[in-house]
């Protein structure tokens, strides 16, 4: 065989491995786009979630938080268009988690503020509930939602004690 024969040879047997190679790179690279779908639910949910939460008040007073949940859902639309859909799925869940925050400590608030207004519609002395409950909303403005929470439960359960009375 003259060395021509061999360079040619060796060539195409080297541009067979290349091809072969682009191809196994270019089906690996396609089943991986297959395997993110579209975090359709998690979108859905996450809406849902931050619309509930703005029903219940929540803007009221825990809006950071509001803001945060609107922010993540932003970043998990803007992954969605640029199709990273495990980018868009975690944000999404991050939004919901945020409103769905968001949403208890409003909620939690309306209860409070609902057993107040039983107590103090039968006539019940409702001082100490509603200084309680008005240290639930400070917090709440203040970013301390945890305590919002504890204070405005305290403050339901001490009003319903003053109506059992």
């Amino acid at each position: 065989m003259s060395p021509s024969q061999r360079i040619k040879n060796a060539s195409i047997s080297l541009l067979r491995k290349f091809s072969v190679g682009g191809v196994i790179i270019g089906m690996l690279w396609f089943l991986q786009g297959c395997a993110s779908t579209p975090p359709a639910q998690e979108m859905s949910d996450a809406r849902q979630a931050l619309q509930a939460a703005v029903a219940a008040g929540a803007e009221e007073y825990v809006a950071a938080d509001i803001g945060r949940a609107r922010g993540f859902l932003k970043g998990a639309e803007r992954a969605m268009a640029l199709r990273h859909f495990d980018q868009a799925r975690s944000g999404a869940v991050a939004a919901k988690r945020a409103a769905l925050w968001a949403r208890k400590v409003a909620a939690s608030i309306d209860d409070a503020e609902q057993a107040l207004r039983q107590a103090r519609a039968a006539g019940r002395d409702v001082t100490t509930a509603e200084a309680e409950l008005s240290r639930a909303k400070r917090a709440a403005l203040q970013g301390q939602t945890s305590v919002a929470i504890e204070r405005a439960e305290s403050s339901r359960k001490l009003s319903e004690t003053v109506l059992g009375s």
